[in-house]
This record gives structure tokens, sequence and C-alpha cells, in this order.
């Protein structure tokens, strides 16, 4: 009989340890949650995310307001003759171009450069596979169902990528939820004159050569009234 005692003992013992572990576990959960679901760069309101893949673009503009998400692809080298202005490469310069083309002004701008690698490890992190362009993996996300464990994982993923990016968790989270969660999602793909750049070389002896997918203002228009801010 003492045996048996001292048994339930033990076993009263372990059980309570679980108890207070997973309790313990649960709390610090909730803070780590609610952290990023606090944070400044998940509340914003509207916020912008331009990924790149090569010479192809995925913008994604939310509104949470509206609980609206516009999706924008498009090529590098595509100009606006009305500003002056190209989408280039470079992450201030694309910036600037959505900004000032399609006069977007969201609180928070993010951008993630998924060049070589980066798409497969990218989409292998949140996806659990292999995406093979910009659309599948934009395709992908919104499919994507909701975890609670996302907010344990989006810092760690995030600050793999700091090199390419600006993203951090709370930033990634909402991407991920607003995808999830807004109904009104919608895509668009930016039509260009010609279809394939233009190669303009300028200058002599030492020619400076720029590639060229002009912005038709019917076009712009058409943009802006997708990405719901008019057509001026």
């Amino acid at each position: 009989m003492k045996i048996r005692r001292r048994r339930r003992g033990y076993l009263g013992a372990v059980l309570a340890v679980i108890i207070v572990a997973l309790s313990v576990a649960a709390i610090f959960g909730y803070i780590l949650d609610r952290r990023v679901r606090t944070s400044p760069e998940y509340t914003a309101v509207t916020v912008s995310y331009l990924f790149k893949h090569d010479d192809d673009y995925a913008y994604v503009y939310i509104d949470s307001s509206k609980e609206m998400i516009r999706i924008l692809y498009l090529r590098r080298y595509l100009y606006d003759p009305n500003t002056g202005l190209a989408v280039t490469g470079e992450r201030r310069e694309d910036l600037e171009f959505f900004d000032e083309v399609f006069h977007l002004a969201p609180s928070h701008e993010y951008y993630l450069k998924l060049d070589g690698d980066n798409l497969s490890r990218f989409s292998r992190a949140l996806l659990g596979r292999c995406a093979k362009d910009l659309k599948e993996l934009i395709r992908g996300l919104r499919m994507r169902k909701k975890s609670f464990l996302d907010s344990f994982r989006v810092d760690s993923i995030a600050a793999s990528f700091k090199l390419f990016s600006n993203l951090n968790g709370p930033s990634l989270l909402k991407l991920l939820d607003s995808l999830a969660d807004f109904g009104d999602t919608d895509t668009e793909e930016a039509e260009t004159f010609p279809k394939y750049p233009v190669k303009i070389t300028v200058g002599r002896g030492e020619k400076e050569v720029f590639y060229r997918l002009y912005l038709p203002k019917e076009e712009r228009k058409r943009i802006l009234e997708f990405l719901g801010v008019g057509g001026s």
C-alpha cells in the first residue's frame, strides 16, 4: 500500500509540474502574441509590400479600414512619362515610383528582394513548398490558413531575410493575417507599351543605356482606380 501511495504522490507531482509548465507557456505565448498584434507595424491602417523577383514585381497594398487588398503585378523598367520615374530594381527608387506615380502614401512600406533562391526559401518557410514565381507565392499566401503559431515564427523568418528586406515580425504577420481575413482582395497586371523593354542609348563616347516599358496615360488612370485612389 505504501508503494501505491508513493506512486500516486509521484504522479500527482509530475502532473502538477506539467500543469504549471503549460500555464507558464500559455501566459508567455499570450504575451508574445499581444506584443506582435499591438505593435505599430501590425495595427497600421495602410501598408504596402513590394516583392521583387528578378525582373518581376508584386505590389501589395492593404487598407485595413476598408478590409481591402489590391495586388498589382508589373515588370522592371516600367516608366511613367508624366513624372519621369521608373522601376529600376533599386529599393528607394522603386518605392518612390509607387508613392509619386500612383499617389499612394501608406503609413508603412516594406520591400523584399526575392532574387536567386530567396523566393524558394521564403515560400518554403511560409507555405512548406517552393513557389516558382511571385504569382504562385501570392496565390499560396492567399489560400494559406491562419495559425496561432505564426506569432512565434514571424520574427525569425523576417530576420533570416534582413539583408534583402526591411520586413520585421509584426509587418510579416500583418501581411499573412490580412491576406487570410480580408474578402475584398483583387489582382491586376500593369499593361505596358510595348510589351518588352525598349533599349535607349544616350550620349556619345561613354554612352548611357536605359530600358523602358512605357506606362500609357489611360493605363495609369486604370491602375489608380484599381488601387482605390481615384483616376486623376
